[in-house]
């Protein structure tokens, strides 16, 4: 059975080029390309990630990416990408994100059920979890389940218009989730302006430098400000 195919849309190149794209289901042989392309994208580019110099221990790197296959296993998740809508039977895939769902009765310890083994993993987990205590999506919107984000990245040849089509097909996939609402942490300027233009709600705000203070390290790289955002099903 050929994958569900979202939405089909034309997005310029960061050379001008106009290009036709399709946001898919991830074909399931597919799996380890994903990954390598969200370490590509969206591991590489992401301030904690660089802050630890993950990318400096192949180690580390390779334990980053078993983190996320340790988290598509972990609960429900949605994997789409966006690829070229030309009709090969391999496209290639230019942006993806994945889905998971988080309940109230989830311990997040249950997410990393393996051996993490690098300084650098141990820390950039640590990091993470202390960010995602900041707000608490289950009592400000009154839920009791969303959607959450395992991954979400662009080749850097696209930029904001890509990320604001997998935005808002991650809005659709809500109800195959059968949850209310997606969130995720935009710690980017171009994820904030694209899901700006898909119209999710800043729910939480942050700056960068309450961020360092509280975890006790020092960052530089912008935006000065991360966002917890939510885009409600659609």
């Amino acid at each position: 059975m050929a994958p569900k195919v979202w939405t089909t849309f034309t997005a310029k190149k960061s050379n001008g080029s106009d290009v036709k794209l399709r946001i898919q289901d991830m074909p399931p042989e597919r799996l380890e390309e994903v990954l390598n392309f969200f370490d590509d994208y969206y591991n590489q580019n992401n301030a904690f990630y660089k802050l630890l110099g993950v990318s400096k221990n192949p180690k580390a790197v390779q334990e980053s990416i078993e983190g996320m296959r340790q988290m598509f296993k972990a609960a429900p998740t949605k994997i789409v990408i966006c690829c070229m809508d030309n009709g090969d039977a391999k496209p290639e895939i230019v942006g993806a994100t994945a889905a998971g769902v988080t309940t109230s009765k989830d311990n997040i310890d249950d997410f990393m059920n393996f051996n993490i083994k690098t300084k650098e993993v141990t820390e950039l987990y640590a990091l993470f979890f202390e960010l995602m205590k900041l707000y608490d999506v289950f009592k400000g919107k009154n839920v009791d389940r969303y959607s959450d984000e395992r991954g979400l990245a662009v080749s850097k040849d696209y930029g904001v218009a890509v990320l604001k089509e997998l935005l808002n097909v991650r809005r659709k996939l809500c109800k195959e989730l059968n949850v209310p609402l997606s969130a995720f942490w935009a710690m980017s300027t171009d994820q904030q302006n694209a899901a700006e233009a898909d119209g999710w709600e800043t729910a939480f705000e942050v700056t960068r430098d309450e961020v360092a203070k509280k975890l006790g390290v020092t960052i530089t790289e912008d935006p000065a400000t991360y966002r917890l955002v939510v885009g409600t099903a659609l």
